[in-house]
């Protein structure tokens, strides 16, 4: 279970005043307490990013994995439910569960694109929920499962870069 709490006033009072996001951009503020607790703005949502007790943080909202994790089965959910209710597909509702790993490229024989070193590795569940589904629904539901935005950004290869602003 994710647990989102709300910020501290000290630290809304320190940062919301000066956050404004622009539509399609997140910044991401430590609060300069707690250990690892930082703040999150898009133009219209606030969340908090932590780490787990057991990792040193103060446990205050989902580990950065886990937000990358829930990009992806959200996704998942909208891509499919965006096509059955296009499509007149019988489909009452979704359920996407996924796990990160790291596996040995080697391990992973032709499906590893580097020939060395590791491989992140995605697990993604998907249940699919309707008494009227057909075995031809599901596979249409499947196949769109694999074509979610952040599916496709993920297995691209990807550039992070990084500057300073002065």
């Amino acid at each position: 279970m994710i647990r989102i709490r709300q910020p501290t006033t000290q630290c809304l009072r320190r940062f919301a005043s000066n956050v404004s996001v622009p539509k399609g951009t997140v910044r991401v503020v430590d609060r300069g307490t707690g250990n690892f607790t930082n703040d999150v703005y898009t133009a219209n949502h606030h969340f908090v990013v932590d780490e787990p007790a057991k990792m040193g943080g103060d446990d205050l909202g989902p580990a950065p994995y886990e937000l990358l994790l829930s990009s992806l089965g959200a996704c998942t959910s909208m891509m499919i439910r965006l096509y059955a209710r296009q499509n007149s597909v019988p489909l009452d509702s979704v359920e996407v569960t996924l796990k990160h790993g790291r596996k040995r490229a080697q391990d992973l024989g032709d499906r590893a694109v580097k020939q060395s070193g590791h491989v992140d590795v995605f697990n993604v569940d998907v249940q699919l929920h309707g008494d009227q589904l057909t075995t031809e629904h599901k596979a249409a539901l499947m196949k769109i499962a694999n074509s979610c935005p952040v599916h496709q950004t993920l297995n691209n290869e990807i550039l992070v870069d990084v500057h300073q602003v002065l």
